[in-house]
């Protein structure tokens, strides 16, 4: 079974820092998560896989393949729940990730504009 975790950005006045948390911590509420001072952005949900370099896959991250670059996004399809790369569409598995030698590039929170490099 897959460590379920995520990856969130939090805001401090002008401050916008990112963090890697458990599932328990986010919801704890004995955390800093739920302090007024923070304002959570936004969370981005572990893949439970890795890129061609080792790199954890977070919902959100753009990955480069040989098509181009991608956005993982998280999609509930029926009765299934997947991972998915938005422009082929293809459910993200580690052996997607290896035939398409996907890799982390950025996220769509600190690199928009790798969305738009061809």
């Amino acid at each position: 079974m897959r460590e379920i975790k995520f990856r969130i950005r939090l805001q401090r006045e002008d401050r916008i820092e990112v963090d890697y948390v458990t599932l328990d911590e986010l919801l704890s509420r004995n955390g800093c998560y739920w302090s007024p001072v923070w304002k959570i952005l936004s969370k981005d949900q572990y893949a439970g896989l890795k890129d061609k370099n080792g790199k954890e896959i977070y919902e959100g991250d753009i990955v480069k393949s040989v098509d181009g670059n991608s956005v993982i996004e998280w999609h509930n399809v029926g009765y299934r729940n997947c991972f998915f790369l938005t422009q082929s569409n293809i459910g993200l598995s580690q052996g997607v990730i290896k035939t398409l030698k996907l890799e982390v590039i950025g996220n769509i929170y600190k690199n928009p504009e790798l969305l738009e490099a061809k």
